[in-house]
């Protein structure tokens, strides 16, 4: 399999089989040295943009923190607490 296949491969297997192992997960990301690089190498084998995953990423854990201020703080921490389960698992690493 060639190197900037590996995670899509994996992700493709997992969906196919419902999970992959802890081993497999561990060997396709035996170049990588940290969850950023890990992610970086998903957003990119994707087409992805790392700067605007980057931006967004930083925009749910502004959204997240900031309750009080204007109306558009306000607004954005409703908006983030209404999806917060789905977000979790996705800014909480």
């Amino acid at each position: 399999m060639e190197k900037g296949g590996t995670l899509l491969a994996l992700n493709e297997k997992a969906e196919r089989q419902g999970g992959v192992s802890m081993a497999e997960l561990m060997a396709s990301s035996s170049n990588a040295t940290d969850l950023s690089t890990i992610e970086l190498q998903v957003v990119k084998e994707s087409g992805g943009n790392w700067a605007e995953f980057q931006w967004v990423l930083q925009a749910l854990l502004t959204a997240r923190s900031q309750k009080d201020g204007d109306d558009a703080i306000r607004h954005n921490h409703a908006l983030y607490r209404k999806y917060e389960g789905q977000l979790s698992d996705i800014i909480d690493r």
